[in-house]
């Protein structure tokens, strides 16, 4: 299923701007694996009845922000089960850990700089774990840090009011 609706919010002689917004659900589940249905294939992270891209659920983070970390960390060790490794422990289950198991989960998928800024560890544990990077790259304009990107002059300028300011510590 895929929706999209196309605005014309400005249209000048000197200045077009128009906006998209699209929509897109997309689902799938394996059935089978080497034509046998009840069989999973552990090792390349196919499970019967789960989406092709299912690897880890989302849904123990928010469970373990919610206080209840019984219920996520068993959340987890169903998933970690399915993949083949050992259990985690309680003692081991906290937000550090969680970020630790996304990152081998999601590798090279992008969601990383999202996770770590919505988690409030994207200057900690990018300067921990990338030599290219230390803490003062994240300082910015009047004390901010720059965890939020830059917007493009270009489109500041399209802003006829000036009600959009940059972000503050591009500012």
């Amino acid at each position: 299923v895929e929706v999209s609706l196309t605005t014309r919010n400005i249209q000048t002689p000197d200045v077009s701007w128009s906006t998209t917004f699209t929509f897109t659900k997309n689902t799938n589940a394996v059935e089978s694996i080497y034509g046998q249905s009840e069989v999973d294939d552990i090792g390349n992270g196919l499970f019967i009845g789960e989406s092709l891209d299912a690897h880890y659920n989302y849904d123990f983070v928010g469970i373990w922000q919610a206080g209840d970390a019984s219920t996520g960390l068993a959340r987890l060790n169903e998933v970690r089960q399915r993949a083949g490794v050992d259990d985690a422990t309680l003692a081991d289950f906290d937000i550090d850990y969680i970020l630790d198991e996304r990152a081998r989960e999601l590798v090279g998928e992008y969601h990383r700089w999202f996770d770590l800024k919505r988690t409030g560890t994207l200057v900690e544990r990018a300067s921990m774990h990338n030599y290219l990077v230390d803490e003062g790259n994240f300082a910015g304009a009047n004390g901010e840090l720059k965890i939020l990107r830059p917007i493009p002059q270009s489109a500041l300028d399209l802003n006829q009011t000036n009600s959009f300011p940059q972000n503050p510590a591009y500012q």
